[in-house]
């Protein structure tokens, strides 16, 4: 596996802009933190990860975070690259926080997004409402294949898929901690409905007369785009 040779889209260029500013205001910043890990198997996968964060007040923080991750497998490529960054404030009993990311793989979608929270909080409960507004592009799926039809004639289709999708996600959080104990529950639902998907397929008008075995010539096609789906 030559990790080198892929390509790091937009987030790899907005992660060093972010952790540019990051340098750049340090000397703002009251006290930070950082972390890095990494983990490899035997398969020649590995995930990379990083984080540091820092305060500009008493009330009011931020955090980067960026991960890169290489999950493939013969079925498929599975390699993602993901970007957040936060900055929250606490007023005393109410705190908000409001945070941009996104994570892509080069070869099947690149997703943004943006979220808020409401924290209403004392000193031992904790209670959040959570929104997320997201955009997930997909590459255009292409399809160029030829079948046999009945008569023993060769036939060639030839189209492009291109989809996309904006979902909106609203959740809450509850947590308590004591000095010896604390749980969190947390739930999130997400509304897909707005998907979208435009299809540039001329000739499909030509197969609304063919037989079963001319499309099972066409099966393993759309099962690769399925299980690739799966996969991810």
């Amino acid at each position: 596996m030559n990790v080198t040779s892929r390509q790091c889209a937009w987030p790899c260029q907005l992660a060093a802009g972010l952790l540019l500013c990051v340098i750049a205001s340090s000397s703002l910043a009251q006290g930070w933190y950082g972390q890095v890990g990494a983990e490899i198997d035997d398969a020649d996968g590995y995930v990379l990860s990083g984080a540091i964060g820092s305060s500009f007040s008493e009330r009011t923080s931020w955090d980067v975070s960026a991960s890169r991750s290489d999950t493939s497998t013969n079925l498929t490529e599975l390699v993602r690259t993901a970007l957040r960054a936060n900055i929250g404030h606490d007023f005393g009993a109410v705190r908000i926080r409001f945070g941009l990311g996104g994570w892509g793989d080069e070869d099947f979608v690149q997703t943004q997004s943006a979220t808020a929270s409401l924290d209403l909080h004392n000193d031992s409960w904790s209670f959040a409402l959570l929104t997320e507004f997201r955009n997930s592009d997909f590459d255009p799926i292409d399809i160029d294949r030829t079948i046999i039809r009945r008569d023993g004639s060769p036939f060639t289709i030839r189209g492009r898929a291109d989809c996309d999708v904006d979902d909106i996600g609203l959740g809450a959080r509850l947590s308590y901690t004591s000095d010896a104990w604390y749980f969190t529950a947390y739930g999130m639902s997400h509304d897909y409905d707005d998907f979208a998907c435009s299809f540039d397929i001329p000739v499909v008008d030509a197969l609304s007369s063919a037989t079963r075995d001319e499309f099972v010539q066409l099966a393993d096609r759309a099962t690769d785009f399925l299980s690739l789906g799966a996969g991810r």
